[in-house]
């Protein structure tokens, strides 16, 4: 039976854990298992994101499973995107190929991203704190892009959250002698976040209208418009 990539992911680190390389993963058919609910959540949390391309060895290996109409279609903007080192999402149907995720489910990550999250409390001193984490199918894409974006990006100096080589202390480090300094935290700051600014700025970079709305789908818990996913 072909698995997702999920599972192969899983099953190569164990290989790699043991001393042997693991072996080429390539993308097959939806799970027909249940991505989301059988696999163990905490693996997602400690996996390393996957490759550029997942599991092809080039843009030209990625294009050549596409049919051939959305392999038309999409080829300029995917180009673009891969010489940019972007990952290329373009469309619920060719991250799909990506990922080994059937396009129908992709498409409901987007656009009914609450049911791919569960929700769990944890202490935060004497208080509470509720966590919305994503479900492991839609981690796994959050993860890949995430990790790809902020290795493309050339962030200035003074950005040392979720950039890779920079921590809390790069950033203590820059205020080292200050005489003043000012912290300050935005409240409900991911989910007061609007799709309309993640996909002003995903635009900025390169990105086309459907592949932005798209990526905002899958990134932001509350999906707060309606941009078309064509």
């Amino acid at each position: 039976m072909r698995e997702c990539v999920s599972h192969s992911f899983a099953k190569a680190r164990n290989r790699s854990t043991q001393g042997q390389a693991p072996e080429r993963l390539r993308p097959s058919g939806a799970c027909p298992c249940g991505i989301n609910e059988s696999f163990n959540y905490n693996f997602a949390i400690a996996m390393n994101a996957a490759p550029f391309l997942v599991s092809f060895y080039s843009v030209d290996d990625y294009l050549s499973s596409l049919d051939e109409e959305h392999r038309v279609r999409y080829r300029p903007s995917i180009e673009a995107l891969n010489k940019d080192r972007l990952p290329p999402i373009i469309s619920p149907a060719a991250l799909a190929v990506l990922f080994g995720y059937s396009p129908k489910f992709v498409h409901a990550m987007a656009e009914k991203n609450t049911n791919y999250y569960r929700s769990f409390t944890i202490k935060k001193g004497k208080k509470k704190r509720e966590i919305k984490a994503p479900k492991v199918a839609l981690k796994v894409i959050q993860k890949w892009f995430g990790y790809h974006l902020a290795k493309s990006i050339d962030f200035g100096e003074e950005v040392c959250g979720f950039v890779p080589g920079r921590s809390v202390l790069t950033a203590a480090d820059q205020h080292v002698n200050a005489k003043w300094v000012y912290s300050v935290d935005i409240k409900d700051f991911f989910p007061s976040t609007p799709c309309s600014v993640v996909i002003e700025a995903l635009e900025y970079l390169g990105y086309p209208k459907a592949g932005a709305s798209l990526i905002s789908k899958l990134s932001l818990k509350y999906a707060l418009n309606k941009a078309s996913l064509s």
